[in-house]
């Protein structure tokens, strides 16, 4: 568009020049203009300016994003209709306000009935990961509570809603209880604190950054619940995120952000969680339901700390002094010399003792030595100073009892869980009788939980129930619990695959026992391993069977059996189950991914189609089910509408690496591998220890020709996976297609080591022996190429023999 020229005023005297001109002299004697508002309207127009304008430009542009459908809903729950019945549900998208782009949390799948039912008690239960079950959220202590109620008051309905999310704090759950308390609540359980320092705002989170003002972290929280605020939240963090992390890593995020107990930022984390604590208590007080607060327990006895700090300003000289009194201390421990080990400690101890794994190792001795008391308050003091703050700490656990204390009067309830598995534990120091990790509960764990809360929920509500004293029956047993919810040896076999996985990583593997834990770990993971086979899954599909006849709409169960079905190769038995669940939770992404999977498995590509199309007409930004269609679209052979698809993930979460790995396989098979590779490449990026997109990318890169590009990449992956055997494959053949063959040689060889069984590695061997003229060694090689079942070029092996003189 042309500029419009400025105008300029023209003089219209011809007599005289703009110089000549002169501008009349005010009359002094003349009384000042009067304003044209004047007192009190004056004021009132002049607010309205400065307050209506900025207001009604706020409203138009908000207005604009709502009609453009910017954003994200921001309550817990939303309205849908499940099986013709108004019904909320959880909001996938929940957690976006309080997380950063890429490391959002999912809520647990669940139904809350708009209507609730006559005679019913609806139960929610508010926390993190250990309150939703983690590692396996099928037997938390919410569904144990759930069957003992249904077993023990039989006429009575039961809904308990588990909505703790992973990694989430008081900050998030407040929220959570507001939306609750909207859903006709009967009772509160809140079991929550382990994430109050590496949750969002916390002193150690990467979540989102430390707020230590409470009213601060608020009013932000409530300008996102704006279209517009959201906009300036995304604004915001791209100007910022160069350093953010893009992809959730799990508790290996946090190594970085280590947090001494007397770190001035504490404070405002333990003031935060009481008021926090204190409004949930009353928000659920003001909705008419009980509330019952739970202490924490952790694993105290059996997991050292994740981390360890000396005090600031600590001396070299001290530093130095400390460290040969503790390692003195270390080898006298592991000799079994309890007593010296405990006096070398106490001589650190003296120069500093606030270094975490000093106090649990001096908890260890004095276990060992029978002083059990002494023992037990050690481990505390251990768990209090560990500065990977993953586990509640002494002062929150009496913050819960102070506010439950100050309510009593009000109603407030406490199951004081920390002191509860102390007293089932032995010698009072809780460990792996009862947790699998730091946090997290074993099966007894939950139960112990869950028997205790019964107490609580019969206290809390004794009219509604509607049975009291020997009309009750007998709590069912921990056996008896575990049949009803279908616990099998398939279950307990991916819990200690998944376990094992998890203590592989940081930060477990900065614990000093570490090594001793990982070993019992393998252990019983390697004794379950043949349930994860066949056998394990024709015995755990009748159980399932079995225990949904008594509970037909326990939808998550139902989840199980359908993702078992498919790896029992059942297709048809797998749909019934997954369209079902699908009925029952329509917004979940699980079970459609599983579903996809299974018309996948049957060629009914278009049926795939048709699912990530639904549900893009609900959630239209959401990045998996723009992935899996593109997934559905590229085996129909539509790449231009794969592509896009592709394109439409990439654009709403450009930080996640498993997208850009799809995007490029797809391209690879369009015939585009310069797109592909660098594909790849941004997965990589923004994921190195991504080991399917470096060995793809290792893969294309030499089938481009482009072999010195791939050996870098595929040294990579060798680091971060020494047992890959395609790696070593693929490196070999790069370093063989430029000529070092001494290198690819040893390639290929640690790849026959590592599979003696591999017909590929001793085939490769062969022929680059026979090129150095090792006839003897490449015959060998061919011998074992041979009994692995290997096929070899008749010309190759004609040559061999005349060159080694075997021909006959």
């Amino acid at each position: 568009m042309a500029k419009r020229k400025r105008k300029t005023r023209r003089n219209t005297n011809p007599k005289k020049s703009s110089a000549e001109q002169t501008v009349p002299a005010p009359d002094k004697s003349a009384p000042p203009a009067e304003p044209r508002f004047r007192g009190w309207r004056g004021r009132v127009v002049l607010a309205g300016f400065t307050v209506g304008v900025p207001a009604l430009l706020f409203a138009a542009v908000e207005l604009g994003l709502r009609v453009s459908g910017y954003g994200y809903p921001t309550a817990y729950f939303v309205p849908w209709e499940v099986d013709g019945q108004s019904a909320y549900v959880d909001n996938l998208e929940f957690t976006r306000r309080f997380f950063s782009p890429g490391l959002e949390q999912p809520p647990l799948p669940g139904v809350v009935p708009a209507d609730k039912e006559a005679g019913t008690i609806r139960v929610f239960i508010l926390g993190g990961s250990a309150a939703q079950g983690d590692p396996d959220v099928n037997f938390a202590f919410s569904r144990i509570l759930r069957v003992l109620l249904e077993d023990r008051y039989p006429g009575v309905r039961f809904e308990v809603n588990n909505v703790a999310i992973t990694a989430v704090n008081s900050h998030v759950m407040l929220p959570v209880a507001r939306d609750c308390a909207r859903r006709d609540p009967d009772l509160f359980i809140v079991y929550m604190g382990n994430n109050e320092v590496v949750g969002p705002f916390g002193a150690g989170s990467v979540i989102m950054p430390f707020a230590g003002n409470l009213h601060v972290i608020r009013a932000g929280l409530a300008a996102k619940r704006a279209k517009t605020g959201q906009l300036m939240d995304s604004v915001l963090y791209g100007l910022g995120a160069k350093d953010a992390p893009k992809e959730w890593k799990a508790m290996a995020m946090f190594i970085d952000k280590q947090v001494r107990h007397d770190d001035p930022r504490m404070e405002a984390v333990y003031a935060n969680y009481q008021r926090n604590l204190a409004d949930i208590a009353e928000v659920a007080l003001d909705a008419g339901a009980g509330v019952v607060l739970c202490t924490l327990g952790v694993n105290e006895g059996d997991l050292a700390p994740f981390g360890s700090l000396h005090p600031p300003g600590f001396g070299e000289e001290q530093q130095a002094a400390w460290q040969e009194y503790f390692e003195a201390g270390v080898a006298l421990e592991e000799a079994g010399s309890w007593t010296g080990a405990i006096e070398s400690f106490s001589q650190a101890e003296a120069l500093d003792g606030t270094y975490a794994e000093l106090q649990f190792r001096l908890g260890r001795c004095a276990r060992a030595l029978g002083r059990y008391d002494e023992a037990k308050r050690l481990f505390a003091l251990a768990r209090d100073l560990d500065t990977l703050r993953f586990r509640t700490d002494s002062r929150l656990n009496e913050s819960t009892r102070t506010v439950a204390a100050d309510m009593a009067a009000e109603g407030v309830l406490l199951t004081d869980v920390d002191r509860l598995l102390s007293e089932a534990s032995p010698n009072g120091i809780p460990g792996s009788e009862l947790f699998c990790d730091h946090v997290h509960f074993t099966f007894a764990g939950n139960y112990l939980i869950a028997r205790a809360l019964l107490e609580k929920v019969e206290q809390a509500l004794p009219d509604s129930l509607g049975a009291t004293g020997s009309g009750k029956r007998d709590p069912l047993t921990e056996e008896e619990c575990a049949k009803r919810l279908a616990l099998t040896e398939w279950d307990l076999a991916q819990q200690a695959h998944s376990l094992y996985k998890r203590v592989m990583l940081a930060p477990f593997t900065n614990r000093c026992d570490h090594d001793a834990s990982l070993a019992e770990l393998k252990e019983r993971r390697e004794a379950l391993r043949p349930q994860l086979g066949e056998a394990g899954r024709t015995k755990a599909i009748p159980a399932y069977r079995e225990a949904l006849r008594a509970a037909p709409n326990d939808s998550m169960m139902r989840l199980r059996l359908g993702a078992l079905l498919l790896k029992h190769k059942d297709p048809a038995a797998a749909e019934e189950e997954l369209r079902h669940v699908i009925r029952r939770l329509p917004q979940e992404m699980m079970p459609r991914v599983l579903l996809s999977r299974v018309l996948t498995t049957q060629e009914d590509y278009g049926g795939a189609e048709a699912i990530w199309r639904e549900m893009l007409k609900v959630y239209p930004n959401s990045d998996s089910a723009h992935l899996n269609l593109a997934l559905a679209l590229k085996r129909q052979g539509d790449m231009p509408g794969a592509i896009e698809e592709h394109g439409e993930a990439i654009a709403i979460s450009p930080f996640r690496p498993d997208l850009h790995f799809q995007f490029g396989g797809t391209l690879a098979a369009h015939g585009d591998p310069m797109a592909a590779i660098e594909e790849y490449r941004t997965a990589i990026e923004l994921s190195p220890t991504h080991s399917e997109a470096r060995l793809s990318l290792g893969t294309l890169l030499i089938d481009s020709s482009r072999q010195r590009e791939a050996i870098p990449v595929l040294r990579g992956l060798i680091e971060q996976s020494p047992s890959k055997i395609e790696a070593h494959l693929l490196l070999g053949k790069a370093l063989w297609a430029v000529n070092r063959a001494k290198e690819a040689l040893a390639e290929y060889r640690e790849a026959a080591a590592i599979e003696p069984g591999n017909a590929t590695a001793h085939q490769s061997i062969a022929l680059i022996l026979y090129t150095g003229k090792d006839y003897d060694g490449a015959w060998a090689a061919v011998q074992l190429c041979r009994s692995a079942g290997g096929k070899l070029d008749p010309k190759f092996i004609a040559a061999l023999e005349r060159d080694s003189g075997r021909a006959q």
